[in-house]
């Protein structure tokens, strides 16, 4: 039992193995494994016969074991490695048969003898079936090697239609190059065109040039019309000043009339005013006093406030009131700078927080735009990463069952290959394997493609996701940035409400300031607001009766003035009218003048282009007749070298001379010699030479920087640059005769060379034969063009000619009408520097009208100057005792100088302003001043009313200095208004009339005549 389950192990072992090998064996070997098997079989069968058999067999197997390898080296194997498998059991089970037969099991042996039997059995039969599938792919093979006989005169027709194409696409190749050749050949003329479109180019710069100085010149002469209209405007606005100044001044006529009606009135009133005022003295003197008492009281607060600040002073060791005071006016200054500062840096914040304002807003902006184009890539990279998961799981899908087709047909192969021959062996892999391999190869490639592919995918996730991330953090940022700007925002508000409040403060100290300087400017001007009061009451009347006088002095010179400023008025307007009408021609001439510069310009510079171009034309024509004097020489040397060198020629040479010189077109026959064929290509040569010298553009190019010098000097000097052109042509038309005798010379040369070619030598022939049409069709197409050239030249210098004419003419035209230019230019400078002058004269005379104003106005302060020191000396004299009769007389001269004719009443009312500064200072003087003043007058009274009843003349005196400086200053003020005031009364006598009386006061009155 125990070697029936050893003998179960080994034979499971053995079919594992027999598994394995066949997953992975290769297909079998070829014929000999049959004859092997056969013998093998044979063995088997004699081992089941005899032990010695037995024993041979139990030796081969030995032997097999022993050799496998050597086994497995052979070419062809016997059978299948299933029944070598089966063999080497059976050989087992036979050694295993051997040993129970030694021990006596003889049944078993014969058991296995037969089953070895039935196996044989089977082999053969196998064997036979082995046998007909060999021949079945025995034929198979010889289908397919009539299929490949098949295909190989296939590929032979393929051949020979590849060979036919390739034919064709030489055919098509020619005609490509043809086609590159004709490209060539539009390539050169369109280089050609760009050469003509970069030259007009620069005609057009040039032109373009001279439009621009030509624009330049209309401005300078617009800008010289709209002086011309200033002035004209100036001087319509000094017309129009003078008749408004007219109309000014009879409106002040009418104004004067009117006020010397309302004078007459307001002098009735005051006459009714004087009687009733006579009423009111009494009632005035009680005021009078009561203004004095409480101007005592006001003078008694102040020395008290003087007392008070000196205590404030003392105590408190503070610096004087003025002191102070200016340092609060600096100290408010100070603040008003330091406010207008933070204001302005207050402005320049808020300014700073808008743009920060505004920054923001944009940068948000951009953010939630990156933003939103970061979420739509998002999205986008997400569909596409969830097609690309779908498309993979359908490539795994597919690869899956590719896999599985692959297992599948891997099986089916390893079956098919169990029973192929050698025959199908040696053909290798078949072509569905082929396929496989390929469509498993293409599927590995997509596989790793769209793994690299989402690989990608999920990096630029990871790369969108960061960029999201950052924006996120920049967000929170952006968003911690405004707030601090709005803290920020809020100091500044806080910031200026304290820097208002500062300004509140600092208004309200300067209000303080300014109360205080008022209550002090009130407490010092309260007695200059009094004493002017009484002195405005008290001057009123002579000032009107004064003026009254003045007015009717100065109507008479208004009258007279106004006379002479509407005689200059009219003489004014008249020339206004004569310059406006002078200017309108002057302007049309202008204007015409200008369109006939700027046409005669436009001609001078079209003929200017014309002579650069000839110019030009002339220097190339110039060059290219040196090349034709080389070209004929070197044809002359060839001629010459040629004639020495060639005796006889043939019939070729000779009728291609006659081709050249004739122009006929025929053929020559073959066999020229060589030297007459080297003649007649060298004449060839000289004539396409001369041709294509000839056929050179005659359109003049830009000029060059060598003839800028000679183009300048033409341009300046016409008539030098005419008399230059026409030197150039007559030194052309000479070249040209010359090279036209030459051409003659070279025809001679040439008729002579074709008689020599009559004449046959023994010269060498030459294997060509004769002149083709084309060449002589080109020899002869060039000596036309050589005619037609000459042609065009002669024509284009005759043109010239015609063209120097005309610009001669032009020239002397445009030099005539410069000069009549010219003279219109100067009149009008002469006539324009005639009304600067009445200008400037006038401006003179207003100017010494202003002097003698201020000068006027300084005399009338001195002289009020004058007559408050003399009125001061009359009170200082009061006080003495009486006044002399002349003082007395000086006195009241300067009182009616100074008021213009003052009453009593109001002369004692004016006493008190007019003291000198000396009695505001001293506190209580003022009172027996002015009581001293009103008894001096009073004793002038007296005396006056003494001397009008005594019959005897007054004894004058002299008068004092301020007296004596007040009549001169008078006396000046009369001499220096002129004759105008001749008819007044103060130009004979430096005196003033003037009638008093006593009053029943004993007050005198005076009253000027």
């Amino acid at each position: 039992m125990a070697e029936g389950g050893s003998r179960q192990a080994r034979l499971a072992a053995a079919k594992k193995k027999l598994k394995e090998y066949q997953q992975k064996a290769v297909p079998g070997g070829g014929d000999g494994g049959s004859a092997k098997k056969k013998r093998r079989g044979r063995d088997s069968e004699d081992a089941g016969g005899d032990p010695r058999d037995e024993r041979d067999s139990r030796e081969q197997v030995a032997e097999v074991m022993d050799g496998g390898e050597e086994e497995q080296q052979e070419g062809v194997r016997d059978v299948s490695s299933t029944e070598r498998l089966r063999q080497i059991s059976v050989q087992i089970n036979g050694l295993m048969s051997e040993s129970n037969y030694r021990n006596g099991e003889s049944g078993s042996h014969l058991a296995d003898t037969r089953e070895l039997e039935t196996r044989n059995q089977e082999l053969t039969q196998a064997l036979d079936a082995a046998s007909l599938d060999h021949k079945r792919l025995l034929a198979d093979l010889h289908d397919a090697k009539q299929q490949n006989d098949a295909l190989e005169t296939e590929l032979l027709k393929v051949r020979a239609d590849q060979e036919k194409r390739l034919q064709s696409e030489g055919s098509a190749l020619e005609q490509l190059q043809v086609h590159v050749q004709t490209i060539g050949i539009l390539v050169s003329e369109k280089s050609e065109l760009q050469n003509t479109l970069s030259l007009a180019d620069k005609s057009l710069q040039q032109r373009a040039g001279e439009v621009e100085d030509l624009s330049a010149r209309l401005n300078a002469g617009r800008q010289r019309v709209s002086e011309l209209e200033r002035a004209l405007s100036t001087v319509s606005s000094q017309h129009k000043q003078a008749e408004k100044l007219a109309k000014e001044l009879q409106a002040e006529r009418a104004a004067v009339a009117e006020e010397r009606d309302q004078l007459m009135r307001v002098r009735d009133e005051l006459t009714q005013q004087t009687s009733e005022q006579a009423g009111q003295l009494a009632s005035r003197a009680a005021e009078v006093l009561g203004l004095r008492e409480f101007t005592e009281e006001l003078k008694g607060k102040l020395h008290m406030a003087d007392i008070m600040v000196q205590q404030l002073s003392s105590q408190a060791g503070m610096p004087h009131l003025n002191q102070q005071l200016q340092q609060l006016s600096e100290e408010r200054e100070q603040l008003q700078q330091q406010l207008h500062a933070m204001s302005e840096s207050v402005q320049q914040l808020m300014l700073e927080r808008q743009q920060h304002l505004q920054q923001m807003e944009e940068q948000g902006r951009l953010w939630q735009e990156t933003a939103q184009h970061s979420a739509q890539q998002v999205e986008l990279l997400s569909r596409e990463k969830d097609e690309q998961v779908v498309r993979i799981r359908e490539m795994e899908r597919s690869l899956h069952e590719l896999e599985q087709q692959k297992l599948v047909l891997c099986e089916q192969a390893a079956r098919e290959s169990s029973a192929a021959v050698a025959a199908s062996e040696q053909e290798g892999p078949s072509e569905r394997e082929h396929g496989l391999a390929a469509e498993l190869e293409r599927a590995h490639r997509e596989k790793d493609k769209l793994l690299a592919q989402y690989h990608a995918q999920v990096r630029d996730n990871e790369h969108l996701s960061e960029l999201n991330r950052e924006a996120e953090s920049r967000l929170l940022a952006l968003e911690s940035r405004l707030g601090d700007l709005g803290c920020e925002a809020s100091d500044r508000q806080r910031l200026l409400e304290t820097a208002q409040a500062d300004k509140a403060t600092i208004s309200r100290a300067l209000a303080q300031n300014r109360q205080l300087k008022e209550q002090l400017a009130e407490m010092q001007n309260g007695f200059v607001k009094l004493s002017n009061e009484n002195m405005e009451l008290g001057s009123a009347l002579q000032s009107e009766q004064h003026v009254k006088k003045e007015l009717a002095r100065h109507m008479g010179s208004l009258q007279e003035n106004s006379h002479e400023v509407k005689e200059q008025l009219q003489a004014k307007c008249a020339e206004a009218e004569a310059l406006v009408a002078e200017r309108s021609a002057v302007l049309q001439q202008l204007q015409q003048y200008g369109a006939a510069v700027v046409q005669l310009q436009a001609e001078r510079d079209e003929l200017h282009r014309q002579c650069l171009a000839q110019s030009t034309l002339l220097d190339r024509v110039q060059h290219q007749e040196a090349e034709a004097r080389s070209a004929l020489h070197i044809a002359h040397d060839k001629l010459r070298s040629l004639a020495q060198g060639s005796q006889v020629t043939v019939d070729g040479p000779q009728v291609a001379a006659e081709g050249v010189l004739q122009g006929g077109e025929r053929r020559v026959g073959e066999g020229g010699p060589e030297e007459g064929w080297a003649v007649e290509g060298a004449l060839q040569g000289v004539l396409e030479d001369m041709a294509s010298l000839l056929e050179a553009p005659t359109d003049s190019p830009a000029p060059s920087p060598t003839d800028s010098p000679a183009d300048e000097a033409g341009a300046e000097e016409p008539e030098e640059t005419v008399s230059h052109l026409r030197a150039l042509v007559e030194q052309r038309e000479s070249e040209r005769a010359q090279l036209i005798s030459r051409l003659r010379d070279v025809y001679a040369a040439l008729r002579r060379l074709g008689n020599l070619a009559a004449h046959p030598s023994a010269a060498p022939h030459h294997g060509e034969g004769a002149v083709s049409p084309q060449e002589h069709e080109s020899l002869r197409a060039a000596m036309e063009q050589l005619q037609v050239r000459f042609q065009a030249v002669m024509r284009e210098k005759a043109d010239l000619r015609d063209q120097l004419e005309q610009l001669e003419h032009r020239c002397e035209q445009l030099s005539g009408e410069t000069d009549t230019i010219g003279e219109y230019i100067a009149l009008y400078q002469s006539q324009r520097d005639v009304m600067r002058q009445r200008h400037r004269d006038k401006d003179e005379f207003i100017n010494r009208l202003a002097l003698d104003r201020d000068n006027m106005k300084v005399k009338l302060g001195e002289l009020q100057e004058l007559v408050m020191r003399l009125l001061a000396e009359r009170n200082a004299w009061g006080l003495e005792g009486p006044a002399p009769r002349g003082v007395a007389a000086v006195t009241a001269v300067t009182a009616a100088a100074a008021g213009g004719g003052l009453n009593e009443e109001e002369q004692e009312e004016g006493m008190g302003p007019h003291l000198p500064n000396g009695t505001q200072d001293g506190g209580e003087g003022g009172e027996s001043e002015g009581t001293s003043a009103r008894e001096g007058a009073a004793d002038a009274g007296t005396e006056r009313a003494h001397t009008d009843d005594d019959p005897r003349p007054p004894t004058t005196a002299e008068p004092p200095g301020t007296a004596g400086q007040i009549m001169q200053l008078l006396q000046e003020l009369q001499e220096s208004r002129g004759p105008s005031s001749s008819s007044s009364y103060l130009d004979e006598s430096t005196c003033i009339p003037f009638f008093y009386r006593v009053d029943t006061d004993n007050e005198v009155k005076v009253m000027l005549i």
